[in-house]
């Protein structure tokens, strides 16, 4: 008798635990979250053009602080973004527009801000060409600065 329990118990738990899982797949099926009929899930960083490097001196490539490094357009009417070297010499810069086309042209320029505080350096500028199209792009720029 107590084997006839035990199967029968068996055999409901196998039913439910089917029966269960069927609901739920039809319940996901109908709740979209499949993404059909939704929006596409957005995965990295956020779209954008994105400048990353490093400020050093030239005579013995130490890393140089409080060096202010601009986006802007070449003839400097936009700034797009302004920051500092931090005392690792590295700067973390982002394009402020939310979406492409981006600038044709883009001028990144390192200028020392804080006088003798750190050693007095020549400012440094490069030209950058984004893809206008491209929604994430990232740049690597190194600055080498020649003392003044």
């Amino acid at each position: 008798m107590a084997e006839a329990v035990r199967r029968s118990r068996l055999v409901f738990l196998n039913l439910t635990a089917k029966i269960f899982t069927s609901v739920l797949a039809f319940l996901g099926v109908l709740s979209g979250s499949g993404c059909i009929n939704g929006d596409m899930p957005t995965y990295g960083p956020p779209a954008g053009v994105y400048f990353q490097g490093q400020v050093l001196a030239f005579e013995d490539s130490s890393s140089v602080n409080g060096v202010q490094v601009q986006l802007s357009n070449p003839d400097l009417s936009s700034v797009y973004g302004t920051t500092q070297s931090n005392p690792d010499g590295k700067y973390y810069l982002y394009l402020e527009q939310d979406s492409p086309p981006w600038p044709d042209t883009v001028l990144v320029s390192a200028t020392d801000v804080d006088g003798e505080a750190n050693g007095s350096f020549a400012p440094k500028d490069t030209l950058i060409f984004p893809d206008s199209d491209e929604e994430y792009q990232e740049f690597q720029i190194d600055f080498l600065l020649d003392k003044e």
